[in-house]
C-alpha cells in the first residue's frame, strides 16, 4: 500500500456542535438541516476524513487489493453509482504509525480532485470477494453525490468545485466490456437530500404551527423530480446495458427505507433534542417506495435484474433502521456532526447484507426479475380522444377507428412507445389516416401524446416500419388531382425522426402508383 500525505486536523462544525438546547417538545434544528441538506446521498463536500493526528504521525490509506485489477482471463465487475454504492459513511479503520485508529476511504477518493469516498466495506467490494478474487476483477467507479449525468456526460461537481475529475463511464467508452454491472443510481436525481433537508427545516414545531415534511411544496417538487427520473432512467440503463460483454448481466438496486415497520412514532436524528416525528417517518418511507417503484419498473422495461433492498434494515427479522436501539443494532448512521457526509448512510452490516442479495441475484437471475408497472402504457387499450368532426357539420362527431397499435421504441430511451394508427370514418365517408404516438413511460390511464404524424397529409392505406429507435418510416397512398378515393394513384413515403423533443419530418417522396 502506498503511503499518503499526513492527515490534517479536521475543522469542526461549530454551528452544529453548539446547537441551542431544546425543551421536551419535538422540534427541528437548523443544525440537523445543515447536515441533511448536504448529505443524504453524499450531496456536498463538508468535513470528511481526519483526526487529531499530530503532524509527525503518518497513516497509510487503504487501497483495493492487487487482485482486483482488470486482467486477461478474469471476468469483470463494473460498479458505477452514487454514495449507496461507493460506501459513503462507512470508511475502513486503519492505524497510523503511533497505533491510533483512523477511519479512511480508499486512496485517491478523498482528495481535492476526487471526493468520491469509496470504501473497502462497500457492497461491490464484498460481492467481488464472494464471487472469487481469482476469477473476478473489480472496476469500482461509484462516487458519493453522483447523478446519472456524471457517468457519461458531465464531470461531477459540487458548488462549482470538482468532486470527481473523471466520468464514471470513461472506462466503458474506452472499450471495457464488463461481465457484471452493479449499481444504485437515481436518488440524487430524485432530490432525496433536498427532501430530507426540507423535512428537518420545515418539520413539526408545535409553537410555530409548521407542517411536517409532506407539505405541498415538497411533495410537488418531489413528484416533478420523479417524473424526470422516470423519463431519463430508461436511456441511462440502456446505455450501460449496451456496454455489457456477451451474456453479461446488469443488476440495479433500489434504496432502503430509513424506517422499518416497527419504528416508533418518533426517534432521534442523532443530534441532542432533535427528532423525526411520525408524519416525517411515514412520508420519507413513501418517498423511498415511490422512487424504488420507478427503478424496478424501468428495470423491467429495459430487461435487467432488480435487487430489492427496500426492507434491508429489517432483512433478518430484527430492527436495524434509524430508530433501532443501540448504535451496534443500527445499520444506518444517524447524524454525525463531525463528518457530515457520513450521516444517514449504510454501515458495514448493511453492505454485507446487500452483497448477499446481489450474489443471490447473480446465481439465480429468476429470483430478481423486476415486476413491470401495472399501469404501464404498453399493451393496454389506449383511451383515444375522438376529435373526428364531420366536414359539413362540425358539431357532430364521426367514429374514431383504430386500425392498429404498434409498440416500438421510437424515442431512443429503450422503452416501447405506442403508435396508434387511427382513422375517422362513418358509413361510407372516410377521412385521411394519421399516426398518434404516446410515450411508453406514461400511464395507460392518462397517456402522454408526444406526436401526431400525417395530420398534414391526405393519405390512406398507411403502413408503418420502425427500422431503429428514433426513426419511423411510413408508406401510404394518396391521390392526384385526377385520382379518386376508390383508386388512389400515388405512393406517398415519408420518414420521421425523434430529436429528443419532437418528431422531425423528412421530405415526402411521391411517386406514381402505376
Amino acid at each position: 500500500m502506498k503511503e499518503s500525505p499526513t492527515i490534517a486536523q479536521p475543522s469542526i462544525q461549530k454551528s452544529i456542535d453548539n446547537h441551542p438546547k431544546r425543551g421536551k417538545r419535538l422540534r427541528r434544528s437548523t443544525g440537523a438541516a445543515a447536515i441533511t441538506a448536504a448529505l443524504l446521498l453524499g450531496g456536498c463536500t463538508g468535513s470528511s476524513e481526519g483526526s487529531d493526528t499530530p503532524s509527525t504521525v503518518s497513516v497509510i490509506r487503504p487501497t483495493l487489493p492487487s487482485e482486483a485489477k482488470v486482467a486477461l482471463g478474469k471476468k469483470t465487475i463494473y460498479a458505477p453509482g452514487d454514495s449507496f454504492t461507493s460506501g459513503e459513511g462507512d470508511p475502513s479503520v486503519v492505524k497510523d504509525s503511533s497505533g491510533k485508529d483512523h477511519k479512511l476511504f480508499l486512496e485517491g477518493t478523498s482528495d481535492p480532485n476526487n471526493h468520491c469516498h469509496r470504501s473497502l466495506n462497500a457492497y461491490p467490494v464484498k460481492l467481488w470477494e464472494k464471487l472469487g478474487k481469482n476469477d473476478w476483477s473489480l472496476e469500482f467507479q461509484a462516487c458519493s453525490g453522483a447523478k446519472m449525468e456524471n457517468v457519461f456526460e458531465k464531470i461531477q461537481k459540487d458548488k462549482g468545485k470538482i468532486k470527481n475529475n473523471v466520468l464514471q463511464g470513461e472506462v466503458l467508452t474506452k472499450g471495457m466490456k464488463p461481465d457484471l454491472i452493479v449499481l444504485t443510481m437515481g436518488g440524487n436525481d430524485a432530490g432525496f437530500a433536498d427532501i430530507l433537508a426540507d423535512c428537518m427545516v420545515g418539520g413539526y414545531i408545535p409553537d410555530l404551527d409548521n407542517s411536517s415534511c409532506n407539505v405541498s411544496s415538497t411533495e410537488k417538487k418531489f413528484k416533478k423530480d420523479l417524473s424526470k427520473l422516470q423519463r431519463d432512467l430508461p436511456e441511462f440503463y440502456n446505455t450501460l446495458k449496451g456496454h455489457l460483454a456477451e451474456d453479461g448481466q446488469m443488476m440495479v438496486a433500489g434504496y432502503p427505507k430509513f424506517f422499518s415497520d416497527e419504528s416508533k412514532k418518533s426517534c432521534g436524528t442523532g443530534l441532542k433534542g432533535d427528532y423525526f416525528i411520525e408524519k416525517d417517518i411515514k412520508w420519507l418511507n413513501s418517498a423511498a417506495v415511490r422512487a424504488n417503484d420507478i427503478i424496478e419498473h424501468t428495470a423491467a422495461k429495459v430487461g435487467i435484474s432488480f435487487v430489492d433492498t427496500e426492507n434491508l434494515f429489517s432483512i433478518d427479522g430484527q430492527q436495524h433502521d434509524v430508530c433501532a436501539k443501540g448504535e451496534t443494532n443500527r445499520w444506518l448512521n444517524r447524524a454525525i456532526p463531525t463528518h457530515k457526509e457520513w450521516s444517514f448512510h449504510p454501515k458495514t452490516a448493511a453492505h454485507e447484507a446487500e452483497s448477499d442479495l446481489f450474489l443471490a441475484c447473480y446465481n439465480d437471475p429468476s429470483s430478481c426479475e423486476p415486476k413491470p408497472d401495472p399501469d404501464a402504457l404498453v399493451e393496454k387499450p389506449l383511451p383515444l380522444i375522438n376529435d373526428c368532426l364531420y366536414k359539413d357539420d362540425p358539431t357532430m362527431f364521426q367514429k374514431l377507428e383504430t386500425r392498429e397499435v404498434i409498440y416500438a421504441d421510437v424515442t431512443g430511451d429503450g422503452v416501447k412507445d405506442a403508435l396508434a394508427h387511427v382513422q375517422c370514418s362513418q358509413s361510407t365517408e372516410s377521412w385521411p389516416e394519421e399516426l398518434r404516438i404516446f410515450d411508453g413511460n406514461s400511464s395507460s390511464e392518462t397517456p402522454t401524446l408526444i406526436g401526431t404524424l400525417l395530420n398534414d397529409a391526405n393519405v390512406r392505406n398507411v403502413t408503418v416500419n420502425v427500422p431503429d429507435a428514433t426513426t419511423i418510416d411510413i408508406t401510404s397512398t394518396t391521390i392526384s388531382q385526377n385520382g379518386s378515393l376508390a383508386d388512389p394513384d400515388l405512393i406517398y413515403k415519408r420518414q420521421y425522426r425523434w430529436n429528443g423533443q419532437e418528431f422531425i419530418s423528412g421530405q415526402p417522396q411521391i411517386i406514381p402508383k402505376y
